[in-house]
């Protein structure tokens, strides 16, 4: 009987062992599941000390906290080992330099705890969007076609504020090119939906060749990289003004045929008091031209006639290509 007895203390203590072996372990708890920023301005930043509780009763080791926008979201813990019933403070900054409207974002918590070894901290706020100015520009690239050295060029670009304050154009900043002047044609503020305009002066050249001009409009608006204006065309010599005038239609425009991969239409009028005799390049070997729809190697205008001719490509729609275009393989006869 003494035998049996003490067996049965000796397996009563062993199993309370067990089950108090078994039963111990760290467990997280956070002062707050979900940490709500409240209203805040767009661009602003936000720090909140959140308490990280050992509530077990074996330390807690935090190995590492995850926020789910490296960008928006950053923490700083205080200590990575949580003795039972203490805390450590985790520090988390909410950014809100890109966050517009409700957001939400969250922290994870890695530790030990068995059973909630991913603790998940969530962030949330009201983000009210900073008013800002948005520049838009039309056209954003001009095509003069073909004009004469030792002549000027006039082009109007127009401003659209499509933002939400106020846009300053500033002019003592603008990048051009050199064969270009730029004058604000207007305000150089401008209210939100309201426009401006600014004057392109292109030229004069002293020699022939393509036209690759550029000016960049610099403003308030720190968010657009829109303000790239490109001017390109052709100076010729300056006897052909005076009897001929060549004007762009449209913008390029793409074929499905493989043998023309693009067009571009042209208009040219004869502006002298004689017949004109326009004659295709024979050593343009890229270019294919053609009016109403024909082939032609050659036509005559009458003075104050004018045609419209298609120029096609047989390569494919590229910068170099439309240069290319504008060389002109044309020559002019009087």
């Amino acid at each position: 009987m003494y035998s049996m007895s003490r067996k049965r203390v000796c397996v009563t203590v062993l199993m309370l062992l067990t089950s108090t072996m078994a039963w111990a372990a760290p467990k997280i708890e956070l002062s707050v599941d979900v940490w709500d920023v409240g209203e805040i301005k767009q661009g602003s930043s936000h720090t909140n000390k959140i308490k990280i509780n050992n509530t077990g009763d074996e330390p807690l080791v935090i190995s590492k906290t995850k926020g789910s926008c490296s960008v928006c979201t950053g923490t700083v813990l205080d200590s990575k080992v949580v003795q039972p019933n203490e805390f450590t403070t985790l520090s988390v900054t909410f950014n809100a330099k890109r966050m517009r409207n409700k957001v939400s974002r969250t922290v994870t918590i890695f530790s030990n705890d068995p059973e909630t070894p991913e603790k998940v901290l969530t962030v949330t706020a009201l983000v009210k969007e900073t008013p800002k100015p948005h520049m838009t520009l039309d056209p954003r690239s001009v095509d003069v076609g073909v004009m004469a050295s030792g002549q000027y060029h006039k082009e109007k670009i127009k401003i659209t504020n499509t933002g939400s304050a106020d846009l300053t154009l500033k002019k003592a900043e603008f990048s051009t090119s050199k064969g270009l002047t730029v004058d604000i044609e207007g305000k150089d503020i401008v209210p939100p939906g309201e426009s401006t305009h600014v004057v392109l002066k292109l030229g004069p050249f002293a020699k022939t060749g393509p036209i690759d001009e550029f000016t960049f409009i610099r403003s308030n608006d720190t968010a657009s990289v829109g303000g790239l204006v490109k001017v390109r065309g052709y100076v010729t010599k300056e006897t052909l003004a005076s009897y001929v005038m060549i004007k762009p239609k449209g913008d390029a425009v793409a074929l499905p045929n493989a043998k023309q991969k693009w067009y571009k239409e042209y208009e040219i009028a004869n502006t002298a008091s004689v017949p004109m005799t326009l004659e295709v390049d024979g050593t343009a070997t890229i270019v294919q031209i053609s009016a109403d729809q024909k082939q032609i190697s050659s036509v005559v205008l009458a003075p104050g006639e004018s045609i419209s001719i298609r120029v096609a490509s047989l390569e494919e729609l590229t910068e170099k290509n439309l240069r290319v275009t504008l060389e002109w393989p044309l020559t002019f006869t009087p």
